[in-house]
């Protein structure tokens, strides 16, 4: 009984006071596709700048792609796209090196 108390008070301020429905929401949209248009602006933007011989695997090249791809929808800026060591800019342009992406969502503690 106490327990259950408990809970619902912190349920009920993770939900008001550290909007934890809205950071769901924005993962949903983003890892799970719902926003799959601007996935797809973000992954044509890649192979645009592979198919053009530009840098691309660089971390920070990847997120300022994926912020300009996210502008419109809410929540982009917590998220950045991390590339794992074994992707370069001479990687051959293939689906399979979308692969070695990593999307990360940064959140405030203690959500």
């Amino acid at each position: 009984n106490r327990y259950e108390k408990i809970s619902a008070v912190f349920l009920d301020w993770f939900i008001s006071e550290c909007n934890l429905l809205g950071y769901l929401a924005c993962i949903r949209k983003f890892y799970f596709m719902e926003a799959g248009d601007s996935m797809h602006h973000f992954a044509t933007s890649v192979f645009t700048a592979i198919g053009q011989s530009e840098p691309w695997a660089e971390s920070s090249r990847l997120t300022n792609i994926l912020h300009d791809c996210l502008s419109e929808n809410r929540g982009g800026d917590k998220l950045a796209v991390f590339a794992n060591k074994e992707i370069t800019s001479m990687s051959p342009m293939t689906a399979s090196v979308m692969n070695g992406l990593s999307l990360s969502f940064n959140v405030p503690w203690p959500v």
